[in-house]
């Protein structure tokens, strides 16, 4: 009984820590920033396999409804890319940002696939708002 209630204490503890080191806080609810962090590493994986199959990623004039549909009639298009329709949407309410190619500092020939953030502006990639690093 002794080894029970000690398993039981250990999992527990262990279930607080990780909400407080990952979720910021003592309830496992992210953050809207890590949220929308996310939801953008799950387009760029996608992005990335449409690259993979198709030596390209889309322009911005496609932007991300190729991750569903084969808008450029790309014979080596492979899709769809998601299961489901994700939203493009942050958790703001603001539609993300897709730009291939783009003009933001720092171009490093990849796209640029952002959120503008809380405040709500246009930065390119600085101030306030949320992106991943292209390599």
């Amino acid at each position: 009984m002794k080894s029970l209630i000690l398993k039981f204490v250990f999992m527990t503890a262990g279930i607080l820590f990780v909400g407080f080191v990952f979720f910021d806080g003592p309830t496992p609810v992210l953050s809207d920033k890590k949220a929308t962090y996310i939801q953008l590493k799950v387009f760029e994986t996608a992005l990335n396999a449409i690259k993979e199959d198709t030596h390209a990623f889309p322009n911005t004039d496609v932007g991300l409804g190729v991750i569903y549909n084969n808008l450029n009639n790309d014979k080596s298009w492979q899709g769809p890319y998601a299961r489901r329709k994700l939203s493009e949407l942050d958790k703001w309410g603001q539609a993300l940002i897709y730009k291939f190619p783009h003009d933001c500092p720092n171009n490093n020939g990849s796209f640029a696939l952002y959120s503008v953030g809380k405040n709500g502006i246009d930065e390119c990639l600085e101030g306030d708002d949320i992106y991943i690093e292209q390599d």
